[in-house]
């Protein structure tokens, strides 16, 4: 007589309990992970600004834009044009942001301007700017022309505001707009179009409006995975 030693239907429930437990623990494991990457945002971008305020404060001159830069570090960095913002007309200026602020002790680490293109890695961080909780994203002060971008066909005035942009260093967009409504949520009032963080007026797709001249009422569209959006934290 022949003894089947096939799996009876409770050892089959156990393995298939056992198979969606172990699937079930990847899944949160990762999505912890990714939780944990945008708090590192959160803290890294708050750091930043502050290391901001704090060159400003010591040098009387943004990072990038100091005007006197080369009579503090002879040598080592060349100047901006002292205009108050950063990047714009000088290009130059926004290459130099983390060199200066690191000559001037406000971060750590050591930053060699060049085209971000270009960029390579030094002591585990960007030449130019500093790696980031996601790979190939970065922070770099900029000039937004933020109201006069998200107002397009609407008599609202121009204005120039400096900003901290989390940003890919490739293409420009670096988060999901959930994961960018969830910062822009946790640090101010969760909309892409106005207050301290916004999103690049670019990445129209973040939004559930399409239309320049709703930016400012318009709402994050959460149905949106893909990595569409660039965020903009003020410095002002």
């Amino acid at each position: 007589m022949k003894n089947n030693s096939g799996f009876t239907l409770i050892e089959l429930s156990i393995v298939l309990l056992i198979i969606s437990l172990i699937t079930g623990g990847i899944a949160s494991g990762r999505s912890l992970i990714h939780s944990s990457r945008l708090v590192d945002i959160i803290d890294d971008a708050t750091k930043y600004q502050t290391s901001v305020r704090a060159f400003e404060l010591e040098y009387h001159g943004l990072p990038g834009d100091l005007v006197n830069a080369t009579d503090y570090w002879p040598g080592q960095t060349t100047n901006g044009n002292g205009d108050g913002y950063v990047g714009s007309p000088n290009e130059q200026e926004k290459l130099n942001v983390f060199q200066h602020m690191a000559l001037g002790g406000v971060v750590e680490g050591r930053y060699q301007p060049e085209e971000q293109e270009q960029a390579i890695v030094l002591d585990g961080q960007y030449r130019t700017n500093p790696t980031s909780a996601f790979e190939n994203r970065t922070f770099i002060v900029d000039t937004e022309n933020r109201l006069y971008k998200f107002s397009q066909n609407v008599s609202v005035p121009h204005r120039k505001e400096n900003t901290l942009s989390y940003s890919s260093i490739a293409e420009g967009d670096s988060l999901s707009s959930v994961d960018a409504h969830r910062i822009d949520e946790k640090l101010d009032d969760g909309l892409p179009g106005k207050g301290k963080i916004t999103v690049g007026s670019q990445n129209l797709d973040c939004a559930v409006s399409h239309s320049y001249a709703n930016m400012q009422t318009t709402t994050y569209d959460l149905s949106n995975r893909d990595i569409a959006c660039e965020v903009f934290f003020s410095l002002e």
